[in-house]
């Protein structure tokens, strides 16, 4: 998570679409003890991204 937090901190858009392929191709990645597999959030995140620039 903190990988997708540094992406959108710094408007990475190539590095949080590559964050949210791994979750598509079930790669997904660890938080705490949990996997996201949420890829409607990072949808919502790259969105948010592209309105910013």
């Amino acid at each position: 998570m903190s990988e997708l937090n540094d992406a959108r901190k710094h408007k990475d858009l190539q590095r949080v679409q590559a964050i949210l392929k791994k979750l598509q191709t079930g790669l997904g990645f660890d938080v705490a003890s949990d996997a996201i597999q949420d890829t409607a959030l990072l949808s919502e995140k790259i969105t948010a991204i592209k309105q910013k620039n």
